[in-house]
Formats: C-alpha cells, structure tokens, sequence
C-alpha cells in the first residue's frame, strides 16, 4: 500500500475567530489543493481520514469547490467520514449530510471512493477499512477516534486512548491511521505503526506553533514520511483571547463589586442595573451587552 494521508480538514464557511486570512474560503482551496498536489508527486491515492466538513452540512459552493479540486488527482481519493461530518455525530443521518453527498457521488466517480464498514453509533469510535482497493484490507485500519500518542500527551478529563492501546485493541493491524485529535504524530512499536494525520490547517490560536502536515506511507518499504503544510503563521491572532481574558477579569470584579455592596434589593436585575451605572466609566459596552445577556439568559 502506498497512499498519502491526512485528516481533519474541517472545511468551512466561516473563518476562525483566530484566523485573519483575507479569504478564508481560498486559504482552503490552496491548502486541499496543496494535498492533491502532494499525493499526485508520489503518484498515489489520498485517503482522508475524517472530519472532511466542519460540519454536518456546508454550503454547496464548498462542496463544489472540493470536488473541482480532488478532480484533478491522478489516482483517486478515499473519504472517510469523522464525528464533525455527520450531524448529531452519527451515521444514521449521513443522508442528510454534505458527506452523504460525496458517498452518494462515490458510486458514480472514477476519482472519489468512500469507506463505511464496522461503523459504530459512537461519535468517538467511527472506524472503517478504506474500500476501493482489496490490498488495503489486508494490514491496514482506517479510524476516525481520539487517540492520542502517550499517556502524558492526554488531557485531564478526557475518554482518548493512547496509540498503545489502539494497537491491542487491532492487533490484526501493522498500520492503523487515525484522525480526530488535531495533534499530528507518528507512534511505532514492534514494527506496528499509529500515524495520526492532526488537522491540516490551524483553527484555534493554541495551534499557532503547531506545523500542519500529511503523511506519505509505502507499506512494502515501510517508510512513513511526514511532510509539512504550508500555512502562513502570520494568518494566526490570539488577541481575541487576550480582550476575553480582560472581559472575564472585568465581569468577576464587578460580580465581586455587587457582593461587596451594601445597598442592594431583592431585585437581581435592579441590583445589576445599578451597579453597571456605578460602574459605566470601567466597563466597556461589550461587557455591558454580556452581564445583560448572562442575567436574561440568552
């Protein structure tokens, strides 16, 4: 088996709050097209393991846009579908999904070839043998789950499990390629390989020092090769976080404020109302807009 693998796409319409990209929408053109472009070099399939969408359903012009672009690969593309692609994170509504319209288009293209088979209910355990080529059957596992590369590399409170584990839980499998964590890395253990493809382009500020790639695999010469992404560093601003920081620090002072305070009624919103006049020359209107959202549950 020779493919290029990547995962995590989340093709969407609206930027990320800590993208500044001019057009986000042709960011995401230039980088699937970067993809094709990859995987036509080698001269080998792209399998594409999950969260293709960000969500269960995206605007036609975007699936358009994917399907112009996987058009010009040499070999085919394989799709399988993660927890962000199918609505409600599960398989029973692929029908209504933009997914669904790449699978349905699947019967019908030479070039896009999808996999569904032992798919769970789960939303964290979508796996699947690629289909379209019977070879890759034989020693490789395609799965949309949380996996992580250790023990230490897994969040507090989180269902993950680690590369390890997912090679005792197949142990019929040299190859398993994962999708899901947005982390990329590549785990080997007694000649059996985890290689997790992370998201291949940055949507949150915290993933600024982290480098998108995709992975060339030639199981025959067992050579697992990451290749970086190009995708601008600059086009990453955390200042949002910052002004939310400050926002938050405003809102616990002035809760504290109304603690403090000695002339309050047994009106909840009267006593807001009066100490946000008290304290109009510190809170800036946005904050002003979040307390009275907060207090009328909206």
């Amino acid at each position: 088996m020779k493919i290029v693998s990547c995962s995590d796409l989340h093709v969407r319409p609206d930027r990320p709050r800590c993208r500044t990209d001019n057009d986000w929408d042709e960011t995401q053109r230039l980088m699937i097209r970067n993809i094709v472009s990859i995987a036509n070099k080698y001269n080998v399939p792209l399998c594409m393991v999950g969260d293709l969408f960000n969500k269960g359903t995206a605007p036609e012009y975007l699936m358009i846009m994917l399907i112009e672009e996987f058009s010009n690969i040499n070999k085919k593309v394989h799709i399988l579908a993660g927890n962000h692609d199918l609505p409600y994170h599960s398989m029973e509504n692929i029908q209504n999904s933009s997914i669904g319209v790449f699978f349905s288009l699947a019967k019908n293209h030479s070039k896009i070839v999808h996999g569904m088979s032992e798919f769970s209910s789960s939303w964290c355990d979508f796996n699947s043998i690629i289909s379209g080529d019977t070879d890759y059957s034989k020693s490789s596992l395609f799965i949309h789950q949380l996996v992580f590369k250790t023990l230490k590399s897994i969040p507090p409170n989180c269902d993950g499990m680690t590369a390890s584990q997912l090679l005792e839980k197949y142990p019929n499998y040299k190859y398993i390629l994962t999708g899901d964590n947005h982390k990329c890395f590549h785990y080997e253990k007694d000649g059996r390989h985890v290689i997790n493809g992370g998201c291949t382009i940055r949507q949150s500020s915290d993933e600024k020092s982290y480098k998108p790639s995709v992975f060339y695999v030639d199981t025959e010469k067992e050579i697992v090769e990451r290749i970086y992404l190009d995708d601008n560093v600059e086009m990453i601003d955390d200042e949002y976080l910052q002004k939310e920081e400050e926002r938050d620090n405003r809102i616990t002072a002035f809760v504290e404020g109304i603690k403090k305070s000695t002339n309050i009624s047994l009106s909840i919103i009267d006593n807001i109302e009066k100490a946000i006049k008290k304290n109009n020359k510190t809170l800036d209107e946005d904050t002003i807009k979040m307390i009275r959202s907060l207090v009328e549950g909206e």
